[in-house]
This record gives C-alpha cells, sequence and structure tokens, in this order.
C-alpha cells in the first residue's frame, strides 16, 4: 500500500494516481524504448493521410515502411556522447526508440507514398490506387 503523502503528491501532477510512481519509476523501464507517440490519421478522396509528433528527431533517424497493407514508423535515437574530460551533472538523454504500426486499408497504392518532416512532425500522404479514386460522370 501507498503512504498517503506519496497519493496526495500524486494529485498535484495528475488526477491519475498512479502517474506519479510511472513517472518515477517509468524512466528506470523505459530508457530506451518508447511506446508511444500521438499519431492523426484521416483520409479525403485521394489518400490517407498521417501526421506522427516526433520531437527531437532528425528525418535521418525516422524509418518509414509501407508492406502488405501495415504501416509503420520507426524512429530510433542515440545518447549523444560528452566530450572526454567532462563530469555529467545531469544525464537524461539517452538512447530512444519508439515504433508505432497500423493496418491500412487495400485501397492504397504502396508505391506512391509522400513523407516530409517539418518541425518535429512526420506528415505522410498515403495516394489511393486510381482505380478506387471517385470519378465525376458526365451525363450525356
Amino acid at each position: 500500500m501507498l503512504p498517503t503523502r506519496l497519493i496526495n503528491d500524486a494529485r498535484l501532477f495528475n488526477d491519475d494516481p498512479f502517474s506519479f510512481i510511472r513517472q518515477q519509476f517509468g524512466r528506470a523501464v523505459n530508457d530506451t524504448i518508447g511506446t508511444d507517440y500521438p499519431v492523426d490519421v484521416y483520409e479525403d478522396d485521394t489518400a490517407v493521410h498521417v501526421e506522427a509528433e516526433l520531437p527531437g528527431f532528425t528525418n535521418e533517424q525516422v524509418d518509414v515502411t509501407l508492406e502488405q497493407g501495415v504501416l509503420t514508423i520507426h524512429a530510433k535515437r542515440e545518447a549523444t556522447q560528452k566530450p572526454q574530460g567532462t563530469t555529467n551533472h545531469v544525464a537524461q538523454r539517452r538512447n530512444f526508440e519508439v515504433t508505432r504500426r497500423f493496418t491500412m486499408p487495400s485501397t492504397l497504392d504502396e508505391n506512391n507514398v509522400d513523407a516530409t518532416m517539418e518541425h518535429g512532425v512526420l506528415h505522410l500522404t498515403l495516394h489511393k490506387k486510381e482505380e478506387v479514386k471517385p470519378r465525376k460522370i458526365q451525363v450525356k
């Protein structure tokens, strides 16, 4: 059972009484592997759009694949090396890796995907196959 003081302190941080515990002990468990990052997925007539927040990652550290209808976004960052002869006072920037997978509709053209990264947000446009795009039919 948790001491009352810890539970009360936890409420200062969040309505979730366990967030304080996760905040304190989660670092030890998740130093190298992250499990989640915010993603938006939406669709229009011509494509499915994915926007994923990946702050602190460069384009070279992000790997995107679309294979057999599964979109995988993987990002990996190595810890920075400190110059020799220095003393660390705080060292929180460690190896960090995150992966998300999404099952995409079969209407997508896996060879026609656009990807850009801007201000820590990955923007993907997964174009639909031509045969599934809506067509205007001329009435004669």
